[in-house]
């Protein structure tokens, strides 16, 4: 399986933060709500989710990988 991307380094909440409109977070359910139409659109991998996002292989490619995954995805293969 390909490499993948995660978006890094945000705390908790940031992504809902960042997809607000206005400088209003999106609630918890809306940013759900948007990850799923991300899904959806096939611009992040299933894997992801509000906590995580995983940008697959066809729209982020890099020779290494992560060298460590995320904390929610401790349990998988680096980059994988």
């Amino acid at each position: 399986m390909g490499r993948q991307a995660r978006a890094r380094g945000f705390e908790p909440g940031r992504h809902a933060t960042l997809l607000g409109r206005d400088d209003n977070r999106l609630s918890d359910q809306s940013t759900r709500n948007a990850v799923t139409r991300a899904k959806d659109l096939h611009l992040v991998s299933p894997r992801s989710g509000a906590a995580c996002l995983v940008l697959p292989s066809h729209l982020f490619q890099k020779a290494k990988g992560a060298p460590v995954p995320c904390r929610l995805h401790q349990d998988r293969t680096p980059g994988v």
